[in-house]
């Protein structure tokens, strides 16, 4: 009797997680007839006059400048969510509903012969935002992992806009296309003698 009822109840816990699972998710039928899976009733809102980005100055000795072009973008694989824009974004209209994805913008910086990649946002227009802040704080900036040999790499986050409100194909990123993604970044070289 046991050998079959531990199946059964198994089979019962499953089904349960899967409807509370998919309780969550909204299935949307696009007009050029595929579907996306969205988060239910979570709209997050962004408001352009808030876009910032962090300050960061450069340290060591003998900073060298450098700048690079663009990155390997890649989608995260969650589920579509509901955007929408405070105010008037150029290509976005205010207070209509956008369905987005995260995506990361990912580029490898030669470091060899430096301790250190630093990045320096001079310019607004040209970086997505931090990674490790939440998108709505509308933080701009990059994450630089320093891997102490021959490559740092540098992390930006955007977000893919795939549909407008009656979701009709849109296919763009905010706040910056990845292609037009500039690094300013300072190497550094430390005289770690006391």
């Amino acid at each position: 009797m046991i050998k079959f009822l531990f199946p059964l109840v198994c089979l019962f816990c499953f089904f349960v997680s899967c409807q509370e699972e998919n309780s969550n998710i909204d299935l949307l039928k696009t007009a050029d007839g595929g579907v996306i899976k969205v988060k239910k009733e979570e709209v997050i809102s962004l408001d352009p006059k808030k876009l910032n980005f962090r300050n960061s100055r450069p340290s060591g000795e003998g900073p060298v400048i450098d700048t690079s072009y663009g990155g390997v973008t890649t989608l995260e694989k969650e589920d579509w969510i509901r955007i929408k824009f405070t105010d008037k974004v150029e290509g976005f209209e205010a207070n209509k509903i956008y369905y987005a994805k995260y995506a990361v913008c990912l580029q490898n910086i030669d470091i060899r012969g430096y301790n250190e990649l630093t990045p320096i946002y001079s310019r607004k227009k040209h970086m997505g935002f931090h990674p490790s802040i939440p998108i709505e704080n509308m933080e701009l900036g990059a994450r630089i992992d320093n891997w102490g040999g021959k490559t740092a790499r540098c992390t930006t986050k955007l977000l893919y806009i795939g549909y407008d409100e009656q979701l009709r194909e849109v296919d763009t990123y905010y706040p910056i296309l990845p292609n037009k993604i500039i690094w300013y970044t300072v190497k550094s070289v430390y005289d770690w003698k006391l």
